[in-house]
């Protein structure tokens, strides 16, 4: 278990955000699947409604409206300076969506494409450090990127944000952030299906976490099954935003042989 109410370090997975188009629809299933009760934002986040996810109290994850891009969970990075590190992905090889912009005095926001055309976005803390619970039930334990182009991916997170990775098998690699413990998260293939990060959440028994995203309206793409992180499913909401729920509240240490690969 992790609570955290200071700003992440630079370069770490901080945040997650689901963009959707029927929002108090979307708190209604990740009530059912992950617990989460739904805590509605003031009008500085702009034209919502927007939401913030609470797991036994703290902020776990936000949602917002859509509007003209795609619905799905968005990942956000930690950063000292939003606009440097904009300055620093383009020169990369990124593509700058939406350059740094402050949300009222919660930090400063900015959002990217990836060389290899993965959304990925920035957050600079102010009063708002991000994700304030990590590894436990109902709060993100792992990412993976799904990439067109994973070598690609991982030049661009070493360079831009200092991420390390392992080779792992069947074309993965686990990724650590500066001074982390343990990975973050894993780079690999895309193979066929939708490119881009799928963030994992812990929950107290993912075939009981399948079976009530099913019972609310979701689909389940993979079902329960042992993998190294350990208990793993891969889900879909009502909308079609996709997420992956993980037996417990933290993953195992991925051996060499590819995360969420069973």
């Amino acid at each position: 278990m992790s609570t955290r109410n200071s700003p992440w370090p630079a370069g770490t997975p901080s945040w997650v955000d689901l963009a959707c188009t029927d929002v108090e629809a979307s708190a209604g299933f990740y009530r059912s699947v992950l617990g989460w009760e739904a805590v509605r934002l003031g009008p500085e986040f702009g034209a919502g409604p927007f939401l913030q996810f609470l797991a036994g109290g703290r902020v776990a994850a936000g949602a917002g409206p859509a509007g003209r891009g795609p619905t799905g969970w968005h990942l956000f990075v930690a950063t000292d300076d939003a606009a440097a590190t904009c300055a620093a992905a383009a020169a990369a090889g990124a593509r700058v969506l939406l350059p740094a912009r402050p949300v009222g005095d919660h930090g400063t926001l900015a959002a990217l494409l990836d060389p290899a055309g993965v959304p990925l976005g920035l957050w600079q803390a102010d009063r708002h450090p991000g994700a304030r619970v990590v590894d436990e039930p109902g709060a993100l334990v792992w990412c993976d990127l799904r990439s067109p182009d994973p070598a690609a991916s991982r030049g661009f997170c070493a360079e831009v944000f200092g991420w390390s990775s392992g080779e792992l098998a069947d074309g993965w690699g686990a990724v650590s952030s500066p001074g982390a413990e343990r990975p973050v998260g894993g780079i690999g293939p895309a193979r066929g299906g939708r490119p881009g990060w799928l963030v994992h959440f812990g929950v107290a028994d993912c075939d009981a976490a399948a079976a009530a995203a099913r019972a609310a309206g979701g689909t389940v793409l993979r079902a329960p099954r042992d993998t190294p992180l350990g208990r793993v499913a891969e889900l879909a909401d009502p909308e079609g935003a996709l997420l992956a729920v993980v037996a417990g509240g933290r993953v195992r240490q991925p051996e060499p042989q590819g995360p969420g690969r069973g």
